[in-house]
């Protein structure tokens, strides 16, 4: 399971710093996220979207504009297999920022004291688009209503093993992925939104 804690560590190294002073601590970061997995997604100039770490790349998007690449960073990858990442560009004051589906977290760079850009961090797996059947998670069969009773174990896996408790994830019974505890008694149910194995987006 991915480590989404990791996304947040490199997005606060990175939030509130002035415009021009990135460059230094990308380059910080750049062995730690290459080694995760981790894409920096950022803008530069006004026709520049910047990728950095698990790929190195830049892309021409000047007033804006979506692009689909695949894990090596290759351009035009087909969408129905990748996510999007779409810069917005003069939204709101903020020359640079950024949609993108799948899991992730939002850094901030100045400039003049203004927000010049919201940048994002996320896994580079996390831009292939999975099918439901590839994650344990997502894959689980849902849960059957038998005369009232919704058996949530058989629907569900254990992903983190516990002494007296466990941490279960799976489908209810109107199949939306939830998560919960399991010991003595069970907890109230979590869900998530976004699958906390593969990072797909599961309601707004």
């Amino acid at each position: 399971m991915k480590n989404y804690d990791l996304l947040k560590v490199v997005a606060s190294k990175l939030n509130g710093l002035p415009y021009g002073a990135e460059y230094e601590a990308i380059k910080d970061l750049r062995a730690m996220c290459q080694d995760n997995g981790i894409v920096i997604c950022y803008g530069q100039s006004d026709d520049l979207m910047e990728l950095d770490g698990a790929i190195y790349d830049e892309y021409g998007c000047y007033d804006g504009g979506t692009i689909c690449v695949d894990e090596q960073g290759n351009a035009d990858a087909d969408a129905n297999i990748y996510y999007p990442i779409t810069a917005v560009w003069a939204k709101g004051n903020i020359s640079w920022q950024y949609e993108f589906e799948p899991r992730h977290e939002v850094f901030t760079f100045y400039e003049d004291g203004e927000i010049y850009c919201k940048g994002i961090v996320f896994f580079v797996d996390d831009l292939k688009r999975n099918k439901e059947s590839d994650c344990v998670i997502c894959g689980c069969k849902q849960a059957e209503d038998v005369s009232g009773y919704v058996d949530l174990y058989a629907s569900t896996i254990e992903i983190v093993q516990g002494g007296w408790t466990a941490l279960r994830a799976g489908k209810d019974k109107d199949g939306k992925v939830i998560m919960y505890g399991m010991g003595d008694g069970d907890t109230a149910l979590y869900y998530p939104k976004y699958c906390p194995e593969c990072g797909r987006k599961l309601h707004d």
